[in-house]
C-alpha cells in the first residue's frame, strides 16, 4: 500500500473511530484549529501554518522536519512570520534530542536509547490523530490545536493556538512521545514524554527519563547570533531585586548551571537584526523542571551548554570534548544544549503482577523547555 493510501486510511478510521466515541463529529471537531492549506509545490516535509487559520492572518509558521532510525522525530528548520506583508524570518536550522538517557537507581542499566539502540517510531494509530490530527505519514503526527487562553483582562482576552508535529519512539518496554508545538506568538515548546511499561524485572525501581537536547538556532541567519546569561538576583536587604544579563561563560564554549533562585536563562540574540524600536531580537531558552539531575556521567554536571555550530558534533555524550577549544559563542553560528529530565518512582498506578506477569502502564511524564521570543515583535500581535 502507497504512503498516500496509507494516510487516506487511516483518516478514515479515525473519522469512524470519533463517530463512535463522541456520538458525532460535530461537538468534537467544532473545538479543532482549521489547519491551512499547503502552498503547491511544497516539499512533502514541510507544514506552513498561519495563525488565525480563518479571517485576517496575523502570524505564521513554516516547518521542515525528518526521522530515522535511532534518531527519532527532529526539525531540520523553522520560519516565523510576525506579519503577512513581512518575509519569512528564520529561527531553526536544526532541533532534535540527541539522545535520550534512562540510568536506573541501582546503577545499572544505563540506557541510552537512541544512540545506543536502532530504535523506530511506531505507526500512527486513530488514537493517536484523535479528532482534529493529521498523519504527514506512517509515523508523524500533525495536530493544530486551541491552548487555551493567552491572555485575559476584565472583559477581553485572546485564546492561543498552535501547530504540533509529534512522533512515538518505540524504546523497547518504554515508548517515549517527541513533541514540538509552534505557537502563534512566535513561542516553540520541545517536549519528550516517557510512558509505556517499567522495565521488565525491575518494575518497582525507581529511574530517570533525560532528554538531551540539541538546537540550532539561526536567528535571522546563522552568522550573527551571541548567548547570554540571565538570572534573578536578590539585594542583600532581600527587599529588592534585579536581573543580571552577562555573555555566556565569558563569551566563550563551555556550561553554565540552573539555579532555583536565580531563575536561569539561556539567551540566544542576534547581534544585527531588530525589531520596529530598535531592539536586538531574541530568543529565551526557559527550563521546564522539577528538579536537578547530576551523575558520574561528565555530560550530566551540568545544565546548559553553548557551543559553536559544527556539523559533526551531534552528540551529547562528547559535550565535554566540544567544548575544550573555548571557541568565542558571540556574535557567530552557535548551537545550545539542554538536558531536561523526570524523576520516574514507580507506584501502584503503573501495574501490578497478574500470575507470572506485569499488567499496567505508565502514564506520561512530560520534560522539555520552551524558547521564546524576546523583543522579536514591537508589541504582541495577538493584542488586538
Amino acid at each position: 500500500m502507497s504512503t498516500t493510501s496509507w494516510i487516506h486510511s487511516l483518516c478514515l478510521a479515525c473519522v469512524t473511530t470519533t463517530l463512535i466515541c463522541v456520538g458525532g463529529a460535530g461537538s468534537a471537531l467544532g473545538q479543532c484549529v482549521p489547519q491551512t492549506p499547503q502552498p503547491p509545490g511544497a516539499p512533502s516535509n514541510e507544514v506552513v501554518q498561519t495563525f488565525p487559520a480563518t479571517g485576517r492572518s496575523q502570524t505564521a509558521w513554516r516547518v521542515q522536519w525528518g526521522h530515522a532510525v535511532g534518531e527519532g522525530l527532529y526539525i531540520t528548520g523553522a520560519w516565523f512570520k510576525r506579519t503577512p506583508a513581512e518575509p519569512w524570518v528564520k529561527i531553526l536550522a536544526d532541533a532534535r534530542l540527541a539522545d535520550i538517557f534512562a540510568p536506573y537507581n541501582s546503577g545499572y542499566p544505563r540506557y541510552y536509547d537512541l544512540t545506543g539502540f536502532n530504535f523506530r517510531l511506531v505507526p500512527v494509530t486513530p488514537t493517536d490523530l484523535g479528532p482534529c490530527g493529521t498523519a504527514l505519514d506512517p509515523v508523524v503526527v500533525k495536530e493544530v490545536l486551541d491552548r487555551g487562553v493567552l491572555w485575559k483582562d476584565d472583559t477581553e482576552g485572546y485564546r492561543g493556538k498552535e501547530l504540533v508535529l509529534w512522533s512515538t519512539l518505540d524504546a523497547s518496554n518504554y515508548n517515549y512521545m517527541i513533541r514540538y508545538a509552534f505557537q502563534d506568538d512566535g513561542t516553540i515548546a520541545f517536549r519528550v514524554g516517557a510512558t509505556a511499561r517499567n522495565l521488565p524485572g525491575s518494575e518497582h525501581e525507581s529511574h530517570m527519563h533525560e532528554g538531551l537536547w540539541r538546537v540550532d538556532v539561526d536567528l535571522a541567519g546563522s552568522t550573527h547570533d551571541s548567548a547570554i546569561v540571565m538570572r534573578h538576583q536578590q539585594s542583600q536587604d532581600r527587599y529588592s531585586a534585579y536581573t543580571v544579563e552577562e555573555p555566556f561563560n565569558g563569551g566563550v564554549e563551555g556550561y553554565v548551571d540552573w539555579v532555583d533562585t536565580e531563575f536561569t536563562e539561556l539567551r540566544i540574540q542576534d547581534e544585527v537584526a531588530t525589531n520596529a524600536t530598535g531592539k536586538n531580537i531574541s530568543y529565551d531558552l526557559k527550563p521546564m523542571r522539577s528538579g536537578t539531575v547530576r551523575h558520574p556521567e561528565e555530560f550530566s554536571q551540568h545544565d546548559f551548554w553553548v557551543t559553536r555550530a559544527r556539523e559533526n558534533e551531534l552528540f551529547y555524550t562528547e559535550l565535554p570534548t566540544y567544548i575544550s577549544n573555548r571557541e568565542p559563542v558571540t556574535n557567530t553560528d552557535l548551537v545550545a544544549w539542554y538536558l531536561s529530565s523526570v524523576y520516574h518512582r514507580p507506584r501502584d498506578e503503573d501495574g501490578q503482577e497478574v500470575g507470572p506477569f506485569w499488567k499496567g502502564v505508565a502514564l506520561t511524564m512530560w520534560s522539555g523547555f520552551d524558547l521564546k521570543p524576546r523583543n522579536f515583535f514591537n508589541i504582541t500581535p495577538q493584542y488586538p
